[in-house]
């Protein structure tokens, strides 16, 4: 392992999978590239609706480009830009946008094509104003959903990990502190919901943090193809959270 503690990461994510395959048609590679839209396609739909798409359209655009994505010899061009996959999506969704809108805006969902899950009751309730009046670019919110997606996959994957270990009540208690610092007695409180001293929260909150900023770093890692990569991302992530 290299001093920065990620090669295996970089030797076995979907995204590594992608950039390896060097243009071959490979179902690896594919099911790789398809996990990943699957996993990222969120960003794409916030970048969307901040362009002024409806909710409908905008699920439309995004299924619309993921057939037509997975459809192309797609993995050649990945596997010659290589770099990060948030730029490539993007990048490749404006090129969609350019070449194909209006081929895209006619594959409306129940047609014949397939369809690809992407439902999130939540999505329809933002109003097209509320996108309008947070005086983003499309680019600023599509980064910002980008992080939001990093962060969720990060925290779920520590919450598989106390609920392993039969730990779901503790991680429901301690998992406020990693968003927000301790108050008065809050230290108190939660050692006593969790069964433990009160002196040792400061260590226990400690070390959920740093297993969520390298859970975090893991999932950032999923999505670059080098080392000096990941440290740009990494601190963009902390650009953005601090805005």
């Amino acid at each position: 392992m290299s001093a920065s503690g990620v090669p295996s990461v970089f030797a076995t994510t979907h995204w590594s999978v992608v950039l390896t395959a060097g243009g071959i048609d490979s179902p690896a590679a594919n099911a790789a590239l398809e996990a990943l839209l699957r996993t990222y396609w969120k960003p794409l739909y916030f970048y969307l609706r901040q362009r002024g798409q409806t909710h409908h359209d905008a699920e439309d655009l995004v299924q619309a480009f993921f057939r037509r994505f997975l459809e192309k010899d797609v993995v050649r061009e990945v596997s010659q830009q290589r770099g990060r996959l948030r730029s490539f999506l993007l990048a490749s969704l404006k090129n969609f946008l350019a070449n194909e809108h209006d081929r895209a805006t006619t594959l409306k969902r129940g047609g014949s094509q397939p369809h690809l899950s992407l439902d999130d009751a939540n999505l329809g309730e933002t109003s097209a104003s509320e996108f309008g009046a947070s005086g983003l670019s499309p680019e600023q919110v599509f980064d910002q959903q980008w992080a939001q997606t990093v962060f969720d996959r990060a925290l779920k994957q520590l919450e598989r990990e106390f609920a392993e270990d039969g730990k779901q009540t503790q991680f429901n208690a301690l998992a406020p502190f990693l968003h927000q610092p301790p108050g008065p007695d809050d230290y108190e409180r939660v050692a006593a919901q969790i069964g433990v001293r009160a002196d040792l929260m400061p260590t226990i909150v400690r070390r959920l943090r740093q297993r969520f900023r390298d859970l975090v770093r893991t999932e950032v890692a999923a999505t670059v193809a080098t080392s000096a990569e990941l440290e740009t991302e990494m601190r963009y992530l902390v650009e953005l959270l601090v805005k």
